[in-house]
């Protein structure tokens, strides 16, 4: 079991960042097993009073790295051990990054899907921002558009 400790002050390094790096510490260091399983993200959230969500992103900085494997319904599984997977999650996280390095411009009509790492930039931002302050200064209008289908009507 991996003991956190956790600085919490404002100007510390982000809480998930400190949870995966002291992770990655003990699989580099060769504290932890090779396919051990890493606690499930709501048990560790309750353990450190952290939203879930920050620990999700620990744990996706992980995989990334290729150190953890993530399955839903399984857990996370460290993939990395000290005696010989090292290099090979090293080389691994090297391709994702530089898959990751591709700009979005590359490939036309992609969209990221990657959870907390959303793309905006397809978007029409200016003109929906526009549209949407025009509803909210005269909501009269949107009586002008019929009900969708999928409105029930009581």
């Amino acid at each position: 079991m991996i003991e956190f400790r956790l600085n919490r002050n404002k100007a510390a390094v982000p809480l998930y960042l400190q949870i995966a790096g002291q992770i990655e510490w003990h699989i580099l260091n060769g504290l932890t097993e090779h396919a051990a399983l890493l606690p499930s993200t709501r048990d560790l959230s309750r353990q450190l009073s952290v939203s879930r969500g920050c620990v999700i992103r620990a744990y996706e900085v992980l995989c990334l790295k290729g150190l953890c494997e993530s399955h839903v319904g399984r857990g996370t599984a460290i993939c990395a051990s000290r005696e010989g997977n090292i290099a090979s999650a090293q080389r691994k996280s090297e391709r994702k990054a530089e898959v990751e390095c591709i700009p979005d411009s590359a490939l036309p009509g992609s969209i990221s899907l990657l959870p907390s790492h959303a793309c905006t930039t397809h978007l029409p931002v200016t003109e929906f921002r526009q549209a949407f302050n025009r509803v909210l200064r005269y909501p009269g209008r949107l009586n002008q558009f019929g009900l969708g289908v999928m409105v029930p009507t009581y």
